[in-house]
């Protein structure tokens, strides 16, 4: 038997490679997926148990009628829980808080902040994705004293004009100001 030309050689050591390649790109695209999956099912139970500790704190969506306005005080009592307020429930940044800031449960919570997420959709691109800028109203309410202890706007970033992204993708640009309200709250004054 005559062993292959070069050429046939080359092309086969090819095939190998591309083929070892192509089955390391599918395995860590299926450990991304279940990777991605168990997060957003931890993510769920996390929520869920959130729900019932700060059961008596969950469903408003804004500070009692009857809280004083002492906006300029500005500071914070205790530990936080943060509350969407177009859902009533702990906002996801609540859960990126952290824990010397973080209310553990309802009797851990000194302040409630009521974050209100203002979306501005200023374009697409090429792809069909959207360019989202994101910005952020944030009241801050002191429990104990039933008052507003703080207010605050965040203006999110301006979508970049030109972003990469994967073909077939119909992914858009969006960052939400979660690092500067984060900073806001450390810096509040702690009583």
């Amino acid at each position: 038997m005559t062993s292959p030309p070069n050429k046939t050689k080359s092309c086969l050591k090819l095939v190998l490679v591309l083929g070892g390649i192509g089955t390391t790109v599918l395995a860590i695209a299926i450990g991304a997926a279940v990777w991605q999956e168990k997060q957003r099912e931890k993510h769920e139970t996390e929520k869920e148990a959130t729900s019932n500790a700060f059961a008596r704190f969950v469903g408003a969506k804004e500070p009692p009628a009857g809280a004083k306005d002492d906006a300029r005080a500005r500071y914070r009592r205790g530990h936080a829980l943060v509350i969407n307020t177009e859902t009533g429930q702990p906002d996801e940044m609540f859960y990126k808080l952290p824990a010397d800031l973080r209310a553990a449960n309802g009797d851990d919570v000194g302040t409630e902040v009521w974050v209100h997420w203002i979306y501005q959709v200023l374009g697409k691109y090429n792809n069909g994705g959207l360019m989202v800028k994101s910005d952020c109203d944030v009241t801050v309410y002191d429990v104990s004293r039933n008052a507003i202890v703080a207010r605050e706007h965040f203006a999110g970033e301006d979508p970049p004009l030109n972003i990469t992204i994967p073909r077939g993708s119909k992914e858009g640009w969006e960052k939400l100001p979660t690092d500067q309200v984060t900073k806001f709250l450390q810096n509040l004054p702690a009583r």
